[in-house]
C-alpha cells in the first residue's frame, strides 16, 4: 500500500494499481464505482480498465450500470470495447435503463476516432446511439479528414471567436476545441508565421 497525504495533512491510503483493477469487479457497487473513477480521473491510457468494466456491467446487471460507465468518459477504449458499446446500443432493453444509453453514447463521442472510422455506418445505424449527439460525432470524425493547414486555420478561428466571450461561453463543448485533437493527432507544431 501505498501512502498519498493531502494537502490537510490527513493521510489517504492509495492502493496498487493492481488492486484498484480487481474493485472494479468487486461484489459491493460503491468499490467498483470508486476504482473506475480512480482510473478516469487520472486519465489512465490502460486499454485493460474498460474490459473489466464490461465484466461487471455484465457480471452484476444493467440497474446501476449508467454510473460505472459514465464515470468511464476518459478511459481508453479498443476496438473489441467500441463492439461491445456498439452492441449494447443495440439490444432492445438498453434504453430501459436509467442513462445508459446516453453514457454509452458519450463514451462513443469521447473515443479515438481512428477506433470509430471503420465503425461509423454501425454507430449511427444503432437503435439507442442519441441523436442529439449524433452531429457532433459526424463533425469530429469529418475533422479527421483536414490537413495539418486546415488544423491551424479552424483552431485560431475558433480562438479568435472565444478571445472576447466569458470562459464558460467559450467552451460549452466538453472536448477540446475544434481541431486540437488532430494536431495532436498529426504531432503537429505550431506554424513558423504565427
Amino acid at each position: 500500500m501505498f501512502l498519498k497525504v493531502k494537502p490537510q495533512g490527513s493521510p489517504k491510503l492509495r492502493l496498487p494499481e493492481a488492486k484498484l483493477k480487481e474493485a472494479i469487479l468487486h461484489s459491493e457497487f460503491d468499490l467498483r464505482e470508486k476504482a473506475v473513477s480512480y482510473f478516469s480521473r487520472s486519465h489512465s491510457s490502460d486499454t485493460s480498465v474498460m474490459p473489466l468494466v464490461i465484466q461487471a456491467v455484465e457480471k452484476f446487471g444493467k440497474d446501476d450500470a449508467y454510473q460505472l460507465i459514465g464515470a468511464c468518459r476518459h478511459i481508453d477504449q479498443t476496438a473489441d470495447t467500441i463492439d461491445w458499446i456498439i452492441d449494447e446500443l443495440n439490444q432492445d432493453q438498453s434504453d430501459q435503463y436509467e442513462n445508459y444509453t446516453f453514457n454509452l453514447s458519450n463514451l462513443l463521442l469521447k473515443a479515438d476516432l481512428t477506433l470509430l472510422l471503420p465503425r461509423e455506418s454501425d454507430i449511427f445505424e444503432t437503435k439507442y446511439f442519441l441523436p442529439q449527439l449524433q452531429s457532433s460525432l459526424r463533425e469530429r470524425l469529418h475533422m479527421l479528414s483536414w490537413d495539418e493547414e486546415t488544423c491551424w486555420q479552424n483552431l485560431e478561428s475558433f480562438c479568435e471567436e472565444a478571445k472576447n466571450k466569458k470562459r464558460n461561453e467559450a467552451f460549452k463543448s466538453y472536448w477540446q476545441p475544434p481541431s486540437c485533437h488532430n494536431l495532436q493527432r498529426k504531432g503537429s507544431k505550431q506554424p513558423e508565421n504565427s
